[in-house]
């Protein structure tokens, strides 16, 4: 589990929680950030989460290695744009904002701006 709570001590129980109430399975129903661990378990199980890699910095690939999709979409690259996730952002409109409604409804960050900043990152137009 990975609640913020959550913790693994020795005996006299193998699990715990920091809020005492001892096990996982116990709680469930009381604990406020079950609900949204709960959420965030489907939504990854479905796919809807990816986890973005983070560890290593980021480095720009030379525009001559880009893959064929990206190199596509550099095209419709506006003045404002500073890399490609700026257009993807900006493709994805209104189906975007929904998409990211609709994961705040359910209490999920949906790591969008992570991801454009990565793109960005990644694939730089200047």
């Amino acid at each position: 589990m990975k609640c913020s709570h959550y913790v693994t001590v020795k005996p006299p129980t193998p699990d715990a929680c920091a809020r005492k109430f001892h096990s996982a399975s116990a709680c469930g129903p009381q604990c406020p950030d079950w609900e949204k661990w709960q959420a965030e378990e489907t939504a990854r199980k479905a796919g809807l989460i990816v986890a973005l890699p983070q560890a290593r910095p980021v480095l720009p690939v030379p525009r001559s290695e880009w893959p064929f999709a990206v190199a596509v979409l550099a095209k419709s690259a506006t003045t404002e744009d500073t890399g490609v996730g700026d257009i993807v952002a900006r493709k994805l409109g209104k189906t975007g904002e929904a998409f990211k409604a609709f994961m705040k409804s359910i209490g999920i960050d949906c790591g969008c701006q992570q991801r454009q900043e990565w793109l960005n990152r990644r694939y730089p137009l200047k």
